[in-house]
């Protein structure tokens, strides 16, 4: 059966379950589509399995912007190797998480 994603709340359901309007899908069932919304946005909303896809992309775009501001102060202090406390503190943390998502 042929899905599409709603704009609104993200998720991917069947067409059936869809609207279309402008190339765009929205769900049929508004209150459902606001109550999905409003349990992923609240802050005490459990880790929804669904969500980790997003996380992940959300993290990795993180951590390339990261990396480009990184290189650009090193290229910036002429690579003498002084990096600030925060910023090694930091490196460690993006190279365990490029190590875990790697496992």
């Amino acid at each position: 059966m042929e899905t599409g994603v709603c704009i609104y709340c993200g998720r991917t359901l069947d067409l059936p379950a869809l609207r279309e309007k402008g190339g765009k899908y929205r769900c049929k069932n508004e209150d459902d589509c606001l109550e999905y919304q409003t349990r992923v946005n609240s802050p005490d909303s459990p880790e929804d399995p669904e969500d980790m896809p997003n996380l992940i992309k959300s993290f990795l775009i993180e951590a390339a912007q990261r990396i480009s501001l990184y290189k650009t102060a090193k290229d910036h202090t002429g690579g003498s190797g002084d990096a600030s406390e925060e910023a090694t503190v930091t490196w460690a943390w993006l190279k365990s998480a490029f190590d875990a998502l790697a496992a």
